[in-house]
């Protein structure tokens, strides 16, 4: 009798271990992030700010250095950020940004410079500590104005992230924005960010069109090739529209005129992502295995509770 229970016992293991090996189970997905830039000096004391408890992550827009590394920071920063911050759970995250495109030349000045550099670090992670934000978002762009136009070197941008890294705080988060063909730059400066956020908007595509999701997917090659995982991509979407004659609009500004149909996605002239192409592109970004969305900007869009807000349109197809 034994012999006989033995026997079943292992033909059951067998049995057992055949079927996991047909139907292996599936690792658990990582959740599909809803991130977004919130520009500071774009919150007013009338903006709605029940779209806070929809994201994973904030980056708090933005500080730049002056010429010489240095940069202020006003009353007004500091007010907004403890206030953005007080509605938010221990669950989410909130990055510091520096960078982007207002002062963009004055990044390029600093960053080939290593004087200016280590004081501009210096002053930088004080500033992250004191105020307890999670991490530093380094929102790296081209200037596009000087003739030719700047940019600094990986070389100079890979010293200037590793000496933030290295000042900064062990459980703190360090991540990048980079343009739509700088694939190669985000796979030198893999081992120094969490994530990288790459900007595909802005400019119309040769059909007039302001990133739709085929475009979108063509110039994602540009980090499939150079090796950039997915699953360490943010990938942007623009919260604004944009005419043919570089002036741009933002979505509250012509959403409700709209008269409820999410599928439109030019008004006036201006070519923008209806909430029906936000839907589009969040589906194809998870099924494609990309870390997340970045918004760029926050209070560009209508209250989170109409119907038309580009937000909630993310956020439903996000947390499916």
């Amino acid at each position: 009798m034994k012999k006989f229970k033995a026997l079943v016992l292992f033909f059951a293991l067998l049995s057992t271990q055949s079927l996991q090996a047909t139907n292996p189970v599936k690792p658990a997905k990582d959740p599909f992030l809803v991130t977004g830039y919130l520009n500071s000096s774009w919150v007013k004391p009338t903006t709605d700010l029940e779209f806070i408890k929809y994201l994973d992550r904030i980056f708090f827009f933005g500080l730049s250095p002056d010429s010489e590394g240095r940069f202020t920071v006003s009353d007004a920063y500091i007010k907004n950020y403890e206030l953005v911050r007080s509605k938010m759970n221990k669950n989410q995250k909130i990055l510091l940004v520096v960078g982007g495109g207002g002062l963009v030349a004055n990044m390029h000045v600093m960053g080939d410079n290593p004087e200016k550099r280590e004081l501009f670090v210096k002053e930088l992670v004080a500033f992250a500590k004191k105020y307890k934000f999670d991490g530093i978002d380094m929102d790296w762009e081209t200037d596009w104005k000087s003739k030719p136009a700047k940019k600094v070197s990986t070389e100079n941008l890979i010293a200037l992230l590793t000496s933030i890294k290295g000042q900064m705080p062990k459980n703190s988060i360090l991540t990048a924005a980079l343009g739509g063909s700088s694939g190669q730059q985000a796979t030198d400066i893999s081992g120094l960010v969490e994530d990288v956020s790459v900007m595909l908007y802005s400019t119309l595509n040769k059909e007039g069109l302001h990133a739709p999701l085929y475009t979108v997917k063509e110039r994602l090659e540009n980090y499939t090739k150079s090796n950039y995982p997915n699953n360490r991509l943010l990938i942007g979407v623009p919260f604004y529209g944009r005419h043919a004659d570089r002036r741009t609009q933002k979505y509250y500004q012509f959403a409700d005129k709209l008269a409820g149909n999410q599928v439109i996605s030019i008004y006036d002239g201006f070519s923008f992502n209806s909430a029906e192409v936000m839907r589009e592109k969040v589906r194809y970004f998870k099924e494609a295995g990309y870390k997340g969305i970045m918004i760029w900007e926050l209070t560009q869009d209508v209250p989170y509770s109409n119907p038309m807000s580009l937000l909630r349109a993310i956020y439903e197809e996000a947390k499916k």
